[in-house]
């Protein structure tokens, strides 16, 4: 270990991992001193590690997000987006925000780099598939025709034509027949 004694500048090459007492004494012309001690702590330089799981599907219209989770191993970490799709972000935290549109809609390639203060990098990369939004669509009796079935009277209902993905269940209001059955679409 050096010290410049016009700058004050410590130089060294740690040849082994633990801690190191330092003492630094300044003494100026006058011979007034000042003492300043402190502790090195040297470490091996190690990869970040994730662990954290992503998600695997993402709707689009609506928010998105994925908090990574990932361990410096006493180092910082900082993150960044390797391969994302557009309009995605990640933060200082390790939050991944997006807000996927039905363009989107889809396989789409995510790789966060997780990168520790001595510089050593931890990808993660996952597929995130993004699927369109399923509507609750309430059926909704559109009109009812009365036709005569020799020789008992029936009911033609129509339904409306957004509820196809339901079961529907029909029943007259005495409660004598009732029925369910998978709404077709056309």
């Amino acid at each position: 270990m050096t010290i410049n004694p016009q700058t004050g500048i410590i130089q060294w090459l740690p040849s082994g991992i633990g801690s190191i007492p330092v003492t630094v004494v300044a003494t100026d012309t006058s011979g007034l001193v000042a003492t300043l001690s402190y502790t090195l702590t040297v470490h091996t330089n190690v990869p970040p590690t994730i662990s954290s799981t992503p998600p695997t599907a993402a709707t689009a219209g609506a928010p998105f997000e994925y908090d990574i989770q990932a361990d410096g191993n006493g180092d910082t970490v900082s993150y960044t987006l390797a391969q994302a799709p557009a309009g995605m972000t990640v933060d200082s935290q390790g939050r991944v925000t997006w807000s996927p549109t039905i363009a989107d809609i889809g396989a789409q390639t995510v790789t966060i780099d997780v990168t520790s203060g001595g510089g050593l990098v931890t990808p993660q990369s996952f597929q995130l598939d993004v699927v369109p939004v399923v509507l609750d669509v309430v059926p909704v009796v559109l009109d009812v025709v009365p036709v005569v079935v020799d020789p008992q009277p029936a009911v033609i209902i129509l339904m409306n034509p957004a509820a196809t993905h339901a079961t529907v269940n029909y029943s007259l209001g005495d409660g004598q027949y009732a029925r369910s059955r998978p709404v077709r679409e056309s």
